[in-house]
């Protein structure tokens, strides 16, 4: 190796040099707090630190979604606990209509109260966010859940299908609030009206019933089939006319023709259905209509004479509708008063014969009776309503077998004012029937403690749903709470891993600083003393 003076200098320069470079690195490290300043650094640790970074982007936006969820379900969970309040409000009325004596100015008043009640309900259910969206119209959360339809005179749910949901981890999403469809539509229920609707209420009907009965006013059912698919864009039937299948009370199975065309909107649509409805000559007994963002066809008879089928998917119009391709029916229901005897219908009266008078409104009579042995309680009922229509009063009273299969059902029929029944035994007296069937000598029944007592069982099905919904509510909040931890321990994991591998160390990066300047001045010190020395000196 050869030593040689220029090279004596240029070792001190770059010495100095590197000395410098060092401490502009060390000097940007401090300044920014960040260990590597470029990815060529340290490639292992500027991917490792991208990766972490990205999860954490993703987590922070889970934190967002999760306190956007607990947000909207905590609105939710208040507007249960409203609707709880008015359901026993409710409640209390219907128990004080049958247990009261209430005289026209108590009425009134309960009657306003209960309209009242009603309004406030669709307010509850009409609730909206922050955001303006409706809580309880599911993927649909600018349309209203629930409107009023003045052609059935309630409220229909004109919400959508799906529940929305919301991511809160990778993979798993929860729902942000519940369809109103679920929560106040399609509870069980025994009453009379429910029987047009397949043994299912809604909460408005079910309180608009205690209205009309404050008032001395009956509504009974007429049929009605709803389709189950959203229609908001109407339907395009331009490439050519379809049709369907339409029968309704005694009128025979009828095509109607949808002309062709591109429906844009379902209101659109329910007009040239009502047009082929008006050429097959049916406009007097069935009429279709905007069932909140679907399609219903409804008899415009009112009662048990009331019936509708849609049937006759060849031209796939069931489909589009959302109804069973296999067709759709519904019968109307008769109100009334009814009672049921506590004991077992007997079916056997050749050996003892029995007597007994049926009365209902203005004055009907009817003494039914029995002298033959029958096959089945059914049998009965069949005999007793076939003696009812012969004495020409079948549209006031009738028979049917109780829910428990067993026993004697007797109700009156109401075409929208009041009705009663009463059974007492025949004069002269014949047989022990009221004894053996289980009813009392003038055990009667009438229209209004009848639908008061309907109602109340009604809330008692509606509170249950009500009740369930509110605790999945909150079995919502309580998973979307322990999430909410969750993701403040991994975001504090992930930034303790993040600034191990990105900060800087500053009492390190500062004593290395130091370091770095002793050195830096100790080189100079040394170039100033030897930069004027030469080899020559020491020959």
């Amino acid at each position: 190796m050869r030593i040689s003076t220029a090279w004596s200098h240029q070792s001190n320069i770059n010495s100095m040099i590197q000395k410098q470079s060092n401490i502009d690195t060390l000097q940007k490290e401090i300044s920014s707090g960040v260990k590597h300043l470029l990815p060529s650094d340290d490639p292992v640790a500027t991917r490792q630190i991208l990766d972490l970074q990205s999860n954490i982007d993703t987590t922070v936006q889970y934190q967002l979604n999760t306190q956007t969820a607990n947000a909207r379900n905590s609105l939710e969970e208040v507007t249960l606990g409203s609707a709880e309040n008015l359901y026993l409000r409710a409640q209390e009325i219907s128990i004080a209509v049958v247990n009261g004596a209430l005289n026209s100015d108590n009425k009134i008043i309960f009657k306003e109260e209960i309209d009242l009640i009603v309004k406030d309900f669709a307010n509850l259910v009409n609730t909206t966010n922050a955001s303006g969206e409706y809580i309880f119209s599911g993927e649909l959360p600018d349309n209203r859940a629930v409107e009023w339809n003045a052609v059935t005179q309630s409220y229909d749910y004109a919400g959508g299908n799906q529940q929305r949901k919301i991511a809160v981890d990778r993979g798993e999403q929860l729902a942000e609030g519940d369809l109103a469809v679920n929560v106040f539509f399609g509870f069980d229920s025994n009453s009379d009206a429910a029987q047009a609707t397949g043994g299912k209420r809604n909460m408005f009907d079910t309180l608009q019933s205690l209205s009309n009965m404050l008032s001395e006013t009956y509504d009974p059912p007429e049929a009605t089939v709803t389709g189950g698919a959203l229609l908001i864009k109407g339907m395009d039937y331009s490439a050519g006319a379809v049709s369907f299948d339409l029968a309704s009370d005694t009128s025979a199975v009828t095509g109607v023709t949808i002309a062709a065309g591109n429906y844009g909107n379902l209101n659109d649509l329910v007009a040239a259905v009502n047009v082929g409805i008006t050429g097959a000559g049916l406009a007097a007994s069935v009429v279709a209509h905007v069932d909140g963002n679907r399609i219903g066809f409804s008899s415009l008879t009112q009662g048990g004479n009331s019936a509708i089928t849609i049937s006759n998917d060849a031209d796939g119009v069931l489909t589009d509708f959302g109804f069973a391709t296999a067709g759709e029916s519904a019968v109307g229901a008769n109100l009334g008063g009814s009672m049921s005897g506590n004991g077992v219908l007997p079916i056997a009266y050749s050996a003892s014969n029995a007597d007994f008078t049926l009365l209902g409104d203005g004055g009907a009579s009817v003494t039914i009776s029995l002298t033959t042995d029958f096959a089945t309680p059914q049998d009965v009922i069949d005999e007793i309503n076939i003696q009812i229509a012969a004495a020409g009063v079948d549209n006031v009273m009738g028979a049917q077998l109780a829910s428990n299969g067993t026993s004697l059902e007797l109700h009156s029929i109401s075409s929208g004012g009041d009705s009663s029944i009463n059974i007492t035994s025949a004069t002269p007296a014949v047989g022990t029937f009221l004894q053996d069937a289980g009813f009392s000598e003038g055990q009667g029944a009438n229209i209004a403690i009848n639908e008061a007592t309907d109602v109340i069982g009604d809330l008692e099905s509606a509170f249950l749903q009500l009740t369930h919904a509110r605790a999945t509510v909150g079995t919502r909040m309580k998973i979307l709470s322990g999430k909410e931890e969750q993701h403040e321990d991994l975001m504090l994991n992930m930034k303790t891993v993040l600034s191990n591998l990105k900060d800087v160390d500053y009492a390190q990066a500062i004593s290395e600083f130091n370091a770095e300047m002793t050195a830096l001045q100790a080189a100079q010190q040394t170039y100033v003393k030897v930069q004027g020395l030469s080899l020559f000196d020491y020959l």
